[in-house]
């Protein structure tokens, strides 16, 4: 029997996005970049597995070998635990179900190797942080081959990231009320060693299962369309599920049957290659939000957009932002303001710089005439305004799990402020009112405020006072910026989860553990995408870490 894990710090609730008018627009991206974080943790729990004691199967017990008796740890683990009816999952989702975000590791075994000698990654493990993360799937991932009818050998770990996700594969989040929040695996075209590993698996350890949706079933499943009568699998190792199937042009790995059944019926990405990048984080503008698509639609950017991570050494290094362009030139290319940089705390957790191209008045008819669609009777009335400089704005998000989230605007043009007043400082939403160095600032709250001008007149660092690459990073030319500091997201995150778990009035720290594990959490990077459009109307992109 393996050693009992350390208590892992309590899960964090998700961060609450920006209200509405202060910043929203970049929800999704948000929401997609603290995503790839916990998949990361997912992994490393993943490769930490590999080489534990053995773990015997806990459920469906191979022929010749004695039942395990087990302690029941979760929802499915019941002492005399019943098979879930599945009558009510077998329809097709709805056909509108969105991808959120998702994940595309375009080479595993770099992107892989890259997880197992990481230094960073390697201290965690060792340490509560780590530990959490593992404790909940060692078992099955640790479970070996040669305690389970000694069908292969190894641990379940190197089954699956050796050979199942042996090629290119993607990690999906669905939107909707079926998704439940929870990923989908998706191989595409897998090799013939994918195959065979994944029938093994199932040989193993399925136990029990249901038919396919219909709109497998529709396609002509069967012995043409790959999908058996009972195609969906219920993988049972270690008091853990994990639901899967295998049809002609992929293979689903998922811990929802919701999940599994979403990525069996949406079309499979057609996303090609990019020279240098291992991974990409992409993620839907218009399916995150009326924020995230209204500022698409604003900038002239089309639906999707990625975030580019290449491998250099043993750590992942951003190597630019993807996007393409959809509409007419919105988007300028400029250095960002001095004093806009200055009036940025350099602990924020997540900024947002854009150059926009806007009417030199902001009157609402100019800016319907210059940013609404197009549209016959619109082309009657629509009017040519005169251009004003490119806006430089930067949009500032600390996300909080225990109170209301931290949300700044900052724009550069100071001679906007009257036309700037509604938008910002009325209605849902409604930030507050005041200058920072020579820039407006919109804030909602007054301590935020505060940073903004403390950091302005130097009582507090600013972005100019961050890391040499990123502060040169960031004042390079560039129409779009995206700033992420990992480990002041990550150290707040889970401070406010252990204190919205255990509230104390005024208490700004926790125990021991978590003071340790939010130390390990700051050591984390800030790490940055930059997007420049050129004269030729196409996008230059580069990235940046500290």
């Amino acid at each position: 029997m393996s050693e009992p894990q350390p208590p892992s710090p309590p899960p964090n609730p998700s961060p609450q996005p920006p209200a509405p008018g202060g910043g929203g627009g970049n929800r999704g991206a948000i929401i997609a970049i603290i995503g790839v974080v916990l998949v990361v943790g997912i992994v490393v729990a993943v490769v930490e597995s590999r080489g534990k004691q053995p773990t015997p199967l806990k459920d469906g017990p191979i022929p010749g070998l004695p039942p395990p008796v087990t302690q029941p740890t979760g929802a499915f683990d019941t002492p005399n635990r019943p098979e879930p009816t599945y009558a009510a999952l077998e329809e097709a989702p709805a056909q509108d179900t969105p991808e959120l975000f998702w994940l595309s590791v375009a080479n595993p075994r770099q992107v892989h190797q890259t997880l197992r000698s990481n230094a960073w990654l390697g201290k965690a493990m060792k340490d509560p942080v780590g530990q959490g993360f593992v404790a909940a799937w060692g078992g099955f991932f640790g479970t070996r081959g040669e305690d389970i009818g000694k069908a292969f050998s190894g641990a379940v770990a190197d089954l699956v990231l050796d050979q199942v996700l042996g090629t290119p594969y993607r990690i999906v989040w669905y939107g909707g009320e079926g998704a439940k929040g929870a990923p989908a695996v998706i191989v595409p075209s897998p090799g013939g060693s994918a195959v065979t590993a994944f029938d093994t698996l199932v040989q193993v350890a399925a136990s029990g299962g249901f038919d396919p949706p219909s709109c497998v079933k529709s396609a002509g499943a069967g012995a043409d369309g790959g999908a058996s009568a009972e195609s969906i699998h219920r993988i049972v190792l270690a008091d853990k599920i994990v639901f899967a199937a295998k049809l002609a042009d992929r293979i689903v790995l998922a811990p929802r049957p919701q999940a599994a059944m979403l990525a069996m019926c949406h079309e499979l990405s057609k996303g090609e290659p990019k020279a240098g990048v291992a991974v990409s984080l992409g993620f839907s503008l218009g399916a995150s939000g009326r924020g995230t698509q209204s500022l698409g639609a604003v900038l002239g950017v089309g639906d999707v957009a990625e975030l580019d991570f290449g491998v250099e050494s043993d750590g992942f290094v951003p190597k630019g932002l993807g996007a393409t362009l959809d509409g007419p030139g919105r988007l300028a290319a400029v250095e960002p303001s001095q004093d806009l940089l200055k009036a940025i705390p350099e602990r924020s957790g997540v900024v947002l710089f854009l150059a926009v191209k806007l009417p030199k008045e902001l009157t609402a008819t100019a800016l319907r005439d210059t940013l609404g669609a197009d549209g016959e009777d619109f082309k009657k009335t629509r009017k040519e305004w005169p251009a004003g400089d490119p806006r430089q704005v930067a949009v500032v998000w600390n996300p909080r799990g225990n109170r209301n989230t931290e949300v700044a605007v900052l724009w550069a043009n100071v001679a906007d402020e009257q036309a700037l007043a509604g938008a910002m400082t009325k209605g849902n939403g409604a930030l507050q009112a005041g200058k920072a160095c020579s820039v407006l600032a919109y804030a909602s709250t007054k301590e935020l405020m505060a940073d903004l001008q403390a950091s302005c007149s130097g009582k507090k660092p600013s972005l100019m006072q961050a890391a040499q690459p990123v502060v040169k990073g960031l004042t390079q030319n560039a129409s779009l910026a995206l700033t992420v500091n990992l480990g002041r997201v990550l150290s707040q995150l889970t401070i406010d989860g252990w204190l919205s778990e255990h509230p104390t009035p005024n208490a700004t720290t926790g125990p021991q553990e978590i003071e340790a594990a939010r130390k390990l959490l700051e050591e984390l990077p800030t790490v940055g995408f930059r997007a420049t459009v050129g004269a030729d109307g196409k996008v230059v992109s580069g990235g940046f870490r500290s």
